[in-house]
């Protein structure tokens, strides 16, 4: 009877054992699961967090400049469109215009335009509204229209003007730029 008792408890250990050892490897299957369903959630959080970030993009259309009739200032004109890609309301607070310019000495600087809302064109409507700023874009929006900038020909006088930048900036402070490397005079 001794020998009984000592096999059942044997077996009783062993499948107690067993049991255990189902019991871990369930626990262990149910833990990896809950890992990937916690990385599937973060990775959709940081792509949500992601779209939500400010993120404007500009591109430039036609443009170009004129002598005013007195010789003293260029207008500048751009038609450019304004694209909000984000998930997130945004508004236009600034627009300006940079010129960068190398001295005849050798020394490279800039200057930069603020858009000026009182110049009202002649062709009044041939390419497109005038934009007005601060603009509001709503999330996924696309606005397109016309801006000017005034500058005085005494400031450009003796300078080689090697790019012109028209820089947009939203209400978060982040800045969106296009490129022009070649302008041309308009009649």
């Amino acid at each position: 009877m001794d020998t009984d008792l000592l096999l059942s408890s044997v077996w009783t250990a062993m499948l107690w054992v067993d049991w255990r050892a189902l019991f871990a490897l369930v626990a262990v299957i149910i833990s990896w699961r809950g890992y990937l369903i916690a990385r599937k959630s973060i990775s959709i959080a940081e792509e949500n967090a992601r779209r939500q970030e400010p993120l404007i993009k500009a591109y430039l259309s036609q443009g170009g400049y004129r002598v005013d009739q007195d010789k003293s200032e260029r207008i500048y004109e751009f038609l450019v469109s304004v694209s909000n890609r984000s998930d997130r309301n945004n508004s236009i607070t600034q627009l300006s215009l940079r010129i960068f310019y190398t001295l005849s000495t050798g020394i490279q600087q800039r200057i930069e335009i603020l858009c000026d809302r009182e110049i009202v064109d002649n062709d009044a409507g041939q390419l497109g509204t005038t934009l007005t700023f601060p603009t509001m874009l709503d999330s996924q929006q696309a606005i397109e229209g016309r801006c000017f900038f005034r500058v005085k020909n005494e400031l450009l006088e003796g300078m080689n003007i090697d790019k012109h930048q028209i820089c947009f900036k939203d209400n978060f402070d982040v800045e969106s730029s296009i490129d022009i490397h070649i302008l041309q005079e308009k009649a």
